[in-house]
C-alpha cells in the first residue's frame, strides 16, 4: 500500500520531522492501537482512513468504524435510538459512550 511512495514523495506526505516508516511485517503484526497511532502521523490519514485500511487492506474483521456516518446511522436504526447529532443522528463525539455501550 505504502511501498509506492519514494523518499521524495514520502517527505511531502508527512513532515520531514515525522517521517513514518512502515513495512509489510509491521502492517500485518502491529497491534491495532500502535498501527492506528503510526498511520495517524501520516498527513491526510485520519481515523476513518485507518479503519478502512485495516478492514479492507489488512482484512481485520474486528474493526468497527464508529466514525463512519453509515455505521452510525445503521446503529441508530437497529437499536432505535436518537443521538445528540443533527436531526437525532448519532454524533461520533457526543454519543461515543452510547455506541460503545450498545456494542459491548
Amino acid at each position: 500500500a505504502f511501498q509506492d511512495l519514494d523518499s521524495n514523495q514520502a517527505s511531502e506526505v508527512v513532515g520531514d520531522d515525522d517521517v513514518v516508516r512502515v513495512n509489510d511485517e509491521f502492517l500485518t503484526t502491529a497491534e491495532d492501537s500502535l498501527l492506528r497511532e503510526t498511520l495517524l502521523k501520516i498527513k491526510g490519514i485520519g481515523p476513518w482512513s485507518c479503519d478502512m485500511f485495516m478492514m479492507f487492506y489488512l482484512e481485520r474483521s474486528d474493526i468497527l468504524p464508529i466514525g463512519d456516518l453509515g455505521v452510525r446511522k445503521g446503529i441508530a436504526k437497529v437499536f432505535q435510538i436518537r443521538g445528540k447529532g443533527q436531526g437525532g443522528s448519532l454524533c461520533q463525539k457526543k454519543d461515543a459512550q452510547i455506541v460503545e455501550a450498545l456494542l459491548e
